[in-house]
């Protein structure tokens, strides 16, 4: 083989080995990509990646976009919002961010795959794709006691699986749910 051939083969590969970038997480927990130190325009963490001593862990930091944080990363890194010109760096990388906080019903809850939420979902309170979601964890119940001393717990009429009764102690239109009617002597 030609020594022409073999030097346009080994640029070749080169090519190849720089379009295609290996993921990498620097100490600090934030996401990079393995490429030439040459190439990066953020700062590099060696000893993250394979390959040649000039191929180390490239990241660009963190960033905060409306309030949530998150950090600067290639788009192609991102799973979830981006937003330009909060990052240094190539074009691509943008500021990658969780879906943020909601309010569903008073309650505070966080905009999360409605698949990893163990608590109340509400939709259209966050943005992304339909499967994100207001997750939010109610409240523990508001203790509640009738004229008769019996004790409950102030819920809707509708969720009560027992007797309701209206009561000061509770708010909006929530009634006092007891498990019964208290006890009675003969």
């Amino acid at each position: 083989m030609s020594t022409g051939r073999v030097l346009v083969a080994t640029l070749a590969l080169l090519s190849i080995q720089e379009c295609v970038s290996q993921t990498c997480t620097d100490n600090n927990g934030v996401p990079g990509q393995c490429i030439d130190t040459s190439s990066c325009t953020g700062t590099t963490t060696a000893g993250l990646c394979p390959g040649a001593a000039n191929i180390q862990c490239c990241t660009y930091g963190t960033c905060t976009a409306n309030g949530v944080a998150g950090n600067c990363v290639s788009t192609s890194q991102c799973t979830q919002l981006t937003s330009s010109g909060l990052c240094p760096g190539p074009a691509d990388i943008k500021c990658c961010t969780g879906y943020g906080t909601c309010t569903a019903n008073g309650v505070q809850g966080d905009c999360i795959d409605s698949s990893t939420c163990t608590g109340v979902t509400t939709s259209n309170l966050c943005p992304g794709p339909a499967a994100i979601t207001c997750c939010t964890v109610p409240p523990p119940p508001t203790s509640c006691s009738l004229s008769n001393g019996v004790q409950g717990t102030c819920e809707a009429s509708n969720s009560c699986n027992g007797v309701t009764s209206s009561s000061s102690s509770c708010s909006g239109s929530d009634v006092c749910c007891t498990s019964n009617y208290g006890t009675c002597t003969a």
